[in-house]
C-alpha cells in the first residue's frame, strides 16, 4: 500500500476527533455540523475519483506537463537554490542582529520577536524576507531531492542553518510545513511496510518533540493538552461558526496573503487578529473548512473541497510516474496542506504554500523518483499526463 492524498485528510480529522472525545472538556458537535462535515468530505472524494479522472480526460495532464518546462537547468538550478537559501538565512540574522542586538537568540528576545510580529503589528527592518521562506522551508526537501549533491559537511550545516532558523521563527507552524513536506516527499515513492512504520514513528516523534520545546520557547503550554487544543478545539470553533456564534464575515480569510494589496485599491482594513470562539476554551482558528465557510458559505464550501479532490487526485497521479519529481513536490506540499487542515487552511492563507507551488517547477522538475518504477494503480491516468 502507498499513501494517498485521501488517506492523510481522513486520517488527521479522525486523530482529531478521537483526542477531542478523550479530553472531554468540549462542547459536544450539533448535528448540523455532522451533516456539513460528512457532505464537505463527501465533495472531496467526488473531486479525488471521478473529478481528477475527468480533468485528466479532457487534456488537463497535458496543462500540468507544461509546467516541467519552466525548469531551470540542472547545474544552474542547485546554484541559485543553495544561493537563495544562505541569502536569506544570512538576511534573517542580519534583520534579528539590527532588531535586538547580539542577544538576537536568547529565548527571552524570540520571545520579545514573536510578540511583536503577531501582537503589536511589528515589521521586520529588512523588507521582504518572506519572500526567502520558499528556500527555507523547502530545502529539508531539496536534499531528499538531490542528496547526491551534498556531502556530510554541508548537510549537517543546512540542517543546522533550518533548525535555527525554525528556532528563530518560535514558530509551530514553520516547523510542521517544513518538516511534513519533506516528509511526504520523501515516503510518496514508498511502500507502507514495517520498516517504513517504524521511519514514520520517528518522524512524527521528532515533530511532537519539536512542538513540545518551540511551547516552551514562546511561553505556551507544554502538556498534553496544549497538543489537544491545537489539534481538536478547531473542530469545535467550525461547529461554532455553523450554529452562528460568531460573525467573521468580511475577514476574506482566504486572501490573507494579498490583503496589502487589496487595501491598495479597496476600502478594506486586513484584521489584525481574529476573535475568539469558546468551545469551551477560546481559539481563533477555524479548520480549513471554517475558512471557506466564511467567505464562501456552505455550498461554496463544497465546491473548494470538490477542487481540492481533483487536486488532490490529480497529483497522486503524477507524482508516480517515474522521473516526475515536480508532481512529487507539489503532492508533497498538498498533503501538508491537508495534514495541517485540521488547524487551518494553508492553501489560500499562507503565502509560503503559493511560492512553493509557483517556484517548484524551477528547482523539482529535474528530481526523477528512480525508486519508484511501478506503474499506478489506475494506468490511464499516466498516458493522460504525458
Amino acid at each position: 500500500m502507498r499513501l494517498r492524498a485521501w488517506h492523510v485528510l481522513f486520517g488527521v480529522l479522525l486523530v482529531a476527533h478521537i483526542l477531542s472525545w478523550r479530553a472531554d472538556f468540549f462542547y459536544p458537535f450539533s448535528d448540523l455540523y455532522w451533516l456539513v462535515m460528512s457532505v464537505a468530505l463527501i465533495c472531496f472524494i467526488l473531486g479525488y475519483w471521478p473529478g481528477a479522472w475527468l480533468f485528466l480526460k479532457v487534456g488537463g495532464g497535458c496543462l500540468l506537463r507544461g509546467f516541467t518546462k519552466l525548469r531551470l537547468s540542472s547545474q544552474r538550478g542547485h546554484r541559485v537554490f543553495l544561493a537563495m537559501f544562505w541569502l536569506f538565512f544570512l538576511l534573517g540574522l542580519l534583520d534579528r542582529f539590527l532588531m535586538f542586538g547580539p542577544g538576537f537568540f536568547l529565548p527571552d528576545t524570540v520571545m520579545q520577536y514573536r510578540i511583536s510580529m503577531t501582537m503589536e503589528d511589528g515589521e521586520n527592518i529588512i523588507k521582504g524576507l518572506s519572500l526567502g521562506n520558499f528556500f527555507l522551508f523547502m530545502m529539508p526537501s531539496y536534499l531528499i531531492a538531490y542528496r547526491n549533491r551534498f556531502n556530510v559537511f554541508n548537510i549537517v550545516l543546512i540542517v543546522a542553518a533550518v533548525v535555527f532558523n525554525i528556532y528563530l521563527s518560535s514558530a509551530r507552524s514553520v516547523l510542521f510545513v517544513s518538516a511534513l513536506s519533506a516528509f511526504y516527499f520523501w515516503i510518496l515513492p514508498q511502500r507502507i511496510n514495517f520498516a517504513a512504520i517504524i521511519r514514520i514513528g520517528v518522524v512524527v516523534s521528532i515533530l511532537f518533540f519539536g512542538f513540545e520545546l518551540i511551547g516552551i520557547v514562546v511561553g505556551k503550554s507544554s502538556s498534553e493538552l496544549g497538543f489537544v487544543v491545537y489539534a481538536a478545539a478547531p473542530l469545535h470553533a467550525f461547529d461554532a461558526l455553523l450554529s452562528g456564534q460568531s460573525a467573521l464575515d468580511g475577514y476574506l480569510l482566504s486572501f490573507s496573503p494579498i490583503h496589502s494589496i487589496l487595501t491598495i485599491f479597496f476600502n478594506f482594513i486586513p484584521p489584525i487578529s481574529l476573535p475568539n470562539i469558546f468551545t469551551p476554551l477560546p481559539t481563533n482558528v477555524y479548520t480549513l473548512f471554517g475558512v471557506y465557510y466564511v467567505d464562501y458559505g456552505v455550498f461554496g464550501l463544497f465546491v473548494m473541497m470538490f477542487f481540492i479532490g481533483v487536486l488532490s487526485g490529480v497529483l497522486q497521479g503524477g507524482c508516480q510516474i517515474p522521473d516526475q519529481g515536480l508532481f512529487r513536490a507539489w503532492s508533497a506540499i498538498n498533503m501538508t496542506v491537508l495534514t495541517l487542515s485540521v488547524f487551518y487552511d494553508y492553501y489560500t492563507t499562507s503565502g509560503v504554500i503559493w511560492m512553493s507551488i509557483i517556484l517548484s517547477p524551477f528547482f523539482f522538475a529535474h528530481c526523477g523518483s528512480d525508486d519508484h518504477k511501478e506503474k499506478l494503480s489506475r494506468p490511464q491516468m499516466p498516458s493522460m499526463i504525458k
